[in-house]
């Protein structure tokens, strides 16, 4: 229950950053809804973590400081967007503290408006943020033993030495997560953004500077995703603000883009649904990491294996490829609201037997 309040809670945050940024109700809707079929969302209204209420909060303390720094005059947004800030960081790790400062930063310096930080809610936002962490670290190092708390501090949080290894998985993970529906890029008119580019940018120094917050959050958090020390929370935050874009974009592609993004989703969703139909059998599962070139140890293979579902999963996945080649791609020419619905249709039908028959194996 407290998973799935997470997901709701989240959810709903999505589409209140969306309509904060100046994205329509269809557009704040479609990013939620986006959100809600993505592989690296789903999992999370089963397994309990606290990435999904960390996202939650970072995304509702964006709105916040996003509405805020956009009026004038003193608001109390500004101040509960760093308070938001600090709970996130204390549920989540350092990646949900630092997004929204430095994505404030970034704006306010694009609009060359520091002098609104240094005004009463500012500094009563900032105060407030540096309150609530310290108190929340007096008290731990008080009931704990401070010794060890501050060397694991020091450890996961302050010292952030950069994996080569690993730097990228945070980023191939929310890139992953997003799948299929970062097809989405395939079907912009690249041509016709980068006309109008330049005067959007412009125009976001001035007014309607939403889409460029939005648009900071999301390059600041790819950022942050390479040193972050909690690698799924901060790529399913990632993906969140993502969603938001790929929502917007997919609204207003063009009846070839929207074909062609279909066909791509419908390709992808049935090479991965007969990827798991061989992943159930011994000799397809062997055959299937020699494709990939990708050598399972004996443990490995026997967990795969184990997972007795995976043929099930598959099998549905197939039926779902088809609906999607039959129904959902020759809807998408007259509109692609009505195809998201059936896609986040066809997404919770395929959650629930994936949530009875694979879960309680993992």
């Amino acid at each position: 229950l407290a998973a799935m309040a997470g997901c709701l809670l989240s959810l709903v945050a999505v589409w209140v950053l969306g309509r904060v940024a100046g994205l329509d109700r269809k557009a704040a809707l479609a990013g939620g809804m986006l959100l809600l079929c993505t592989p690296i969302f789903v999992p999370l209204s089963t397994f309990v973590g606290p990435e999904a209420l960390a996202t939650a909060l970072t995304l509702l303390s964006l709105a916040c400081l996003c509405h805020g720094w956009q009026k004038p005059g003193t608001t109390l947004t500004v101040p509960f967007g760093f308070v938001l800030a600090a709970l996130a960081g204390l549920t989540g790790g350092l990646f949900h503290l630092l997004l929204p400062v430095l994505t404030s930063l970034a704006f306010l310096f694009w609009r060359c408006s520091f002098r609104r930080a240094q005004k009463p809610d500012g500094l009563l936002g900032f105060a407030l943020l540096l309150i609530v962490v310290g108190c929340w670290l007096a008290v731990v190092m008080l009931w704990q033993q401070p010794q060890g708390y501050l060397k694991n501090l020091g450890e996961h949080l302050v010292t952030w030495p950069i994996n080569k290894t690993t730097w990228w998985k945070p980023l191939a993970l929310a890139a992953l997560g997003l799948l299929p529906w970062l097809a989405v890029i395939c079907g912009v008119s690249w041509g016709r953004v980068l006309r109008t580019a330049p005067a959007d940018l412009a125009a976001s120094r001035k007014e309607k500077a939403g889409m460029a917050f939005l648009w900071m959050a999301l390059v600041i958090a790819c950022l942050l995703c390479i040193p972050a020390a909690d690698m799924l929370g901060a790529a399913v935050c990632a993906a969140s603000l993502a969603a938001l874009l790929l929502g917007k974009a997919l609204l207003r592609l063009s009846p070839a883009g929207a074909k062609l993004f279909y066909g791509i989703m419908t390709l992808l969703v049935l090479v991965t649904s007969i990827a798991l139909v061989a992943a159930g059998f011994g000799y397809t599962l062997d055959a299937l990491g020699k494709l990939v070139h990708l050598t399972l140890s004996e443990s490995q293979r026997a967990a795969v294996l184990g997972l007795k579902a995976l043929p099930v999963l598959g099998g549905i996945g197939i039926v779902a490829a088809v609906l999607l080649g039959r129904l959902v791609r020759p809807a998408a020419s007259g509109g692609t609201s009505g195809s998201l619905l059936l896609c986040a249709a066809i997404a919770i039908v395929l959650a629930q037997p994936a949530s009875l028959m694979l879960m309680p194996q993992l």
